[in-house]
């Protein structure tokens, strides 16, 4: 690298950090001292205004997250998930030895659902991961995969609760009017 290179590049740098310095310094200034801070200098408003939709997205996929589904470990060490009637999710197999290392298997793994009314699978073509959908009734379910490991049949299931969506919308219906 030239020491014209360098200099170029420790200057992007400075000017990098002093417009996000910037940036930090207009959020803390009223909504008219903003407006008028922006009118001069319009790449600032952008960057600004790319910021707060950023953030927003991100506390919109946060809150998704933290409504949505909900997962954790039944009685007896089964993974259960909770999931809307408009979401699904995806179950990766991974086939371990006795110290947890990742191990072989024989063949092909092979996946299964107790009830097919509430969740359809649809398997990878390595059988490695699996798809889960609701089906359109809302109940329990088990999602088995199945392989053959080195003393014979090894697997392991998720319990699937499909409950119903959350609210996006209001439908409003209204009676005839009567006399009374």
């Amino acid at each position: 690298m030239t020491d014209k290179d360098a200099a170029k590049k420790a200057w992007d740098l400075k000017c990098a950090k002093d417009f996000e310095a910037k940036k930090a310094w207009v959020k803390l200034k009223t909504p008219e001292e903003q407006k008028e801070i922006f009118k001069k200098n319009p790449e600032l408003e952008k960057a600004c205004k790319a910021d707060l939709e950023k953030e927003a997205k991100a506390n919109k996929l946060k809150a998704k997250l933290e409504k949505n589904i909900a997962v954790h470990v039944d009685e007896g060490e089964v993974l259960h998930v909770q999931m809307g009637t408009d979401e699904r999710f995806i179950i990766d197999a991974c086939f371990t030895d006795e110290f947890g290392n990742e191990a072989e298997i024989k063949g092909y793994p092979y996946w299964e659902v107790s009830d097919d009314t509430v969740v359809t699978i649809f398997p990878s073509p390595c059988g490695r991961h699996v798809d889960v959908r609701p089906a359109g009734n809302f109940g329990d379910a088990y999602v088995s995969v199945y392989a053959e490991g080195a003393d014979g049949e090894i697997y392991r299931e998720v319990h699937v609760s499909v409950v119903a969506g959350f609210a996006t919308d209001v439908q409003l219906t209204v009676s005839e009017p009567e006399v009374l």
